[in-house]
């Protein structure tokens, strides 16, 4: 028995089906939307110009982070190397000394037990700890009281190689900026705190 009108049901069934279910139509539609898809000229300088001031605003305010993270870091790194030399004179019963391995602070320095307490690592001493050179860039300076070393005696009070250990270490960066720089200041005992800023660069 035949159908007339089934076969072309049929065929255009078997069409939908291999379409993906979806009519001439809509496929038409789809085509003619990919085909008007993208950008406008306008669009797309729009889109630059607002990228070109966002990354003018950013990228200044990112390095600047950048920078006074790194002054934290080296700031860190020499308070962290005057606390151990005072723990250490405590607990060893001795002088600890912290002295320069170069021209300037900046170049690195090592922490030392100082049996004689002249602030020079002699055969009898034992070298504890050495800091290599601050990254490039970083300046860190000091006083007359501390331009060479600084110690911790066994009652934890601070001495310099100029007598007295009061004075301040001024560390900045490539910047030579005062106000982005750090000031660490040691009083007459060897006490020391963090300031923000400093009077002179290096």
């Amino acid at each position: 028995m035949k159908f007339p009108g089934f076969l072309p049901f049929v065929g255009y069934l078997k069409q939908f089906i291999i379409s993906g279910g979806t009519s001439p139509y809509a496929v038409l539609k789809v085509r003619v939307m990919k085909k008007n898809s993208g950008f406008t000229l306008v669009e797309l300088m729009i889109t630059l110009t607002v990228m070109i001031v966002l990354l003018s605003v950013g990228v200044p305010s990112f390095i600047q982070t950048i920078r006074i993270n790194n002054t934290v870091m080296e700031v860190n790194r020499m308070v962290t190397s005057l606390n151990l030399a005072r723990s250490e004179a405590v607990k060893r019963r001795m002088q600890v000394t912290i002295a320069r391995t170069g021209a300037e602070w900046e170049d690195g320095w090592r922490i030392f037990s100082d049996q004689d307490g002249d602030g020079v690592l002699d055969a009898g001493d034992t070298e504890l700890k050495i800091y290599t050179a601050l990254r490039n860039g970083y300046t860190l300076r000091s006083g007359g009281n501390i331009d060479d070393w600084i110690a911790y005696l066994p009652t934890g009070m601070g001495k310099g190689n100029g007598g007295l250990p009061s004075d301040r270490f001024r560390l900045c960066a490539d910047d030579q900026d005062t106000a982005t720089g750090r000031s660490i200041v040691i009083n007459n005992i060897g006490r020391l705190r963090i300031e923000d800023g400093t009077a002179s660069c290096p």
